[in-house]
């Protein structure tokens, strides 16, 4: 009657000693960090296991009392084993200091590496708007990217030269992300974290990538001027670049006449567009009909824009890109110009 249990018998008795209590797998970037416990004081050593790379790894394991727990790592920095990207069976066996061992205890673990971090991209950006007078940046994000995104990082320079690198959680970030003291010029980038399992003990993130910052700016505000003529002395050219809309920040000139003003860029800029705005008792509400604007090329004034019918109080002109250190306006009415701006659009 004990015939089926004969195999089992015939090299004697076999002891068992106890299994690994529990263990847990954290896992990373072609690494794993094993967390265990092994309540039986009679085992000495822990081997592991892994399948399908056929690969094994022992660990000598030292009591203080029932409740240690044990900590090693597969792979990375600091182990002598490796173990690439892949869904893998995890064995651990004890074993005592007298030839005997415990039954397996097994665990199914996935590893992260190169393909997984091949496969992430960048959260998109929706639009966004930047105000120079503030430095504000002002993102709009779109949702996540899936369900393993974590946070943003943004890189910039402050208008100080200070650099900076702020990471958002992913809780933080809103509709809108705003950074302010944001010097353009020094270029601003963005890169997204995951975590591709909530017990990972690695973040895997993107590429940085340039957040494209357009920017058009009023090149004439504040610079020198050279006017044709004025009405009177509290009515300078200079107030046509002050920034100003106000009866007392106008440039007026004389009745009649040609009139012009000059305005030195100081330096080479690509200009696209000009506006001005011509009127009266605090209103933009007077008309010049016939205007021109010159651009200065090549040691001489190219008319870009020419109006002999204009009915508009704000006038803008929009024309192909010129590079040019001088600009100038003409007219044949006498001015009561507000401003006068002309615009270059920066990308950074």
């Amino acid at each position: 009657m004990n015939d089926i249990h004969d195999m089992y018998l015939e090299d004697g008795e076999r002891i068992y000693i106890g299994k690994v209590d529990s263990l847990k797998a954290y896992p990373g970037n072609e690494r794993v960090k094993l967390v265990f416990w092994a309540a039986d004081p009679r085992a000495k050593t822990v081997g592991f296991y892994w399948y399908p790379n056929n690969d094994s790894m022992f660990v000598d394991i030292e009591h203080t009392s029932g409740l240690d727990s044990f900590e090693v790592f597969i792979g990375g920095t600091g182990s002598d084993k490796s173990i690439p990207e892949g869904n893998y069976t995890l064995r651990a066996i004890t074993r005592d200091n007298k030839g005997h061992f415990s039954v397996p205890y097994e665990k199914i673990m996935s590893i992260y590496g190169p393909q997984y971090q091949s496969s992430l991209t960048n959260r998109i950006i929706k639009s966004l708007v930047f105000e120079e007078s503030e430095g504000l940046l002002s993102v709009f994000f779109s949702g996540p990217v899936n369900d393993n995104e974590i946070g943003l990082g943004i890189s910039y320079t402050d208008k100080d030269g200070i650099p900076h690198n702020l990471y958002i959680p992913e809780s933080s970030i809103g509709d809108q992300t705003d950074i302010t003291n944001v010097d353009p010029s020094k270029g601003v980038k963005y890169q997204t974290y995951f975590l591709p399992d909530p017990t990972a003990i690695d973040t895997f993130v993107t590429e940085l990538e340039r957040i494209e910052i357009v920017q058009t700016v009023n090149v004439a505000l504040n610079k020198p001027v050279i006017v044709s003529d004025i009405l009177r002395e509290d009515f300078p050219g200079t107030n046509a670049v002050d920034g100003v809309i106000a009866d007392n920040s106008r440039w007026v000139s004389s009745a009649s006449g040609e009139h012009w003003i000059e305005i030195d860029l100081e330096g080479d800029y690509p200009v696209h567009s000009f506006e001005v705005w011509n009127g009266s008792g605090g209103q933009v509400n007077t008309p010049l009909p016939d205007l021109r604007f010159q651009v200065f090329v090549n040691d001489e004034w190219q008319t870009i824009v020419e109006e002999t019918a204009n009915t508009n109080a704000n006038y803008l002109a929009v024309f192909d890109e010129i590079t040019t250190s001088k600009v100038r306006f003409l007219t044949n009415t006498q001015t009561r110009i507000f401003e006068l701006a002309v615009y270059v659009t920066f990308r950074y």
